[in-house]
């Protein structure tokens, strides 16, 4: 599957936004567009997720500026994902309907997710919970015993801290 166009421009803005310094302002959706050929629409769904991820903020009838790095949060998945974690609990885990998930998943609304919630630590100090989607039946039963396992001798659960 090709990576789709506002994706492209999303990282050509991070590129150009490198080393700029803070509060500084970038080129308007219409310079951009005409940059990177491409919609005002599409520059903005590049711009809108930026400015969610904390990269880029919109200061209202003056423009879209750099974000200060030393306040940005890191709180999106392919971020958190690039963290080193060096450990992690698994807090609860179930099978349920992939209602809400399948689209995304690209599975029928009939089918079943393995949901996984876990706490994640760096030197012993938690820095974030992540809940996990799998595909349920791309997941063997002996891997469901193991997870189980895990969950049983998990500390959290023994000691009545998480339902």
């Amino acid at each position: 599957m090709a990576t789709p166009i506002y994706r492209k421009i999303k990282d050509l803005i991070m590129q150009e936004i490198e080393d700029k310094a803070a509060n500084s302002p970038i080129d308007s959706e219409r310079d951009m567009a005409v940059r990177f050929d491409a919609s005002r629409m599409t520059v903005r769904k590049a711009i809108d997720e930026l400015v969610e991820e904390g990269f880029l903020y919109r200061d209202k009838n003056k423009g879209t500026f750099v974000a200060d790095r030393k306040l940005l949060k890191r709180n999106t998945a392919a971020e958190m994902l690039q963290e080193e974690i060096s450990e992690f609990i698994v807090m609860y885990f179930n099978v349920k309907d992939a209602a809400d998930i399948a689209p995304i998943l690209e599975i029928d609304q009939d089918d079943q997710v393995l949901s996984v919630v876990r706490l994640n630590t760096v030197n012993a100090k938690p820095t974030s919970v992540e809940e996990i989607f799998f595909i349920r039946n791309q997941i063997s039963d002996a891997d469901m015993k193991n997870l189980k396992n895990l969950l049983d001798m998990n500390d959290y659960v023994k000691n009545g801290r998480v339902t």
